[in-house]
C-alpha cells in the first residue's frame, strides 16, 4: 500500500475470505493486518489538546 495519507486517515481492502489490510497514519503509518476487524473507525474515549476527540480504527484498539 503506496497511499500517502494526512493524519488519521485510513485506506485497506478486504479479501471474499475475511482478511482485512490497511494502513493508517498517526505520528507514523501503521499497518496493519486482521480477520477478526473491519475497516471501521472508533472513538477512544479520549481528547487531544484541541479538545478534539480522538479515533482509531477498531484493529489498533483492540
Amino acid at each position: 500500500m503506496s497511499a500517502q495519507l494526512k493524519r488519521g486517515e485510513i485506506v485497506g481492502k478486504e479479501n471474499t475470505t475475511g482478511l482485512v489490510i490497511g494502513k493508517w497514519k498517526d505520528k507514523r503509518d501503521v499497518p496493519f493486518l486482521s480477520t477478526k476487524h473491519t475497516l471501521d473507525i472508533k472513538a477512544t474515549g479520549k481528547k487531544n489538546r484541541k479538545s478534539e476527540e480522538i479515533k482509531k480504527p477498531s484493529a489498533i484498539l483492540e
